[in-house]
């Protein structure tokens, strides 16, 4: 399963690396994609579109109500935690949630 500490043995990688300086970039990536598909292989993949990605932010973030939403966020977060599914999402569909994000906040800021 892949928690958030084993998320972190990819980030905190700063003594690896000067320990083993003879490992090149394209080795060392290498090795993290062969085992991240180690990792999910077992996985389901469930891939959301981006007003899926939206709404469900939005349930998150208290502005969406809807029950159908909030149920999905329960039940993928449910599996995503259990180690059963993951959900990939795209750089594009990442910038956009977060972008979309942005420019709500920013409407907001001249009312306050």
């Amino acid at each position: 399963m892949l928690t958030a500490s084993k998320m972190m043995k990819f980030v905190n990688t700063f003594e690896k690396h000067r320990q083993e300086p003879n490992i090149s970039l394209e080795e060392y990536t290498k090795g993290l994609r062969l085992q991240l598909g180690e990792e999910i292989k077992n996985c389901k993949k469930i891939y959301l579109d981006t007003n899926y990605w939206l709404e469900l932010r939005n349930v998150i973030l208290g502005r969406q109500e809807n029950k159908n939403f909030v149920k999905l966020l329960e039940l993928l977060h449910n599996g995503v935690e259990a180690g059963k599914l993951i959900c990939p999402i795209s750089d594009e569909n990442f910038y956009e949630v977060c972008y979309s994000q942005t420019l709500q906040l920013s409407a907001l800021r001249p009312a306050l």
